[in-house]
């Protein structure tokens, strides 16, 4: 998934959902940078992958910016931590109007 502000996301998915930064591979020659989550347990091997590019231009359109991974689609979330209702507006993937 693209994200725009990458510590917005990272604050979102750890902080809110619990998950745990797995590995992160910079790019510097090519800009970018891969960030992988997920819950860390024993057995789950599922991942979700971030993909900040440096210095974007312009924040992304509201829409998928799924990028040509869409794998994380399977993916089970977590309760957030607090419980509640979580509405979730993704600011890290594009400006709010």
């Amino acid at each position: 998934m693209r994200v725009y502000d990458l510590d917005a996301a990272l604050a979102f998915f750890v902080n809110t959902l619990g998950l745990i930064e797995l590995r992160r591979k910079d790019f510097p020659q090519w800009k970018f940078t891969l960030i992988f989550l997920g819950t860390g347990a024993e057995g789950d091997n599922a991942e979700i992958e971030l993909t900040y590019n440096y210095d974007p231009q312009e924040p992304y359109s509201v829409g998928r910016n799924f990028g040509h991974n869409e794998a994380f689609m399977g993916f089970t979330f977590p309760e957030p931590k607090g419980g509640g209702i979580v509405i979730v507006s993704y600011p890290f993937l594009f400006q709010p109007s």
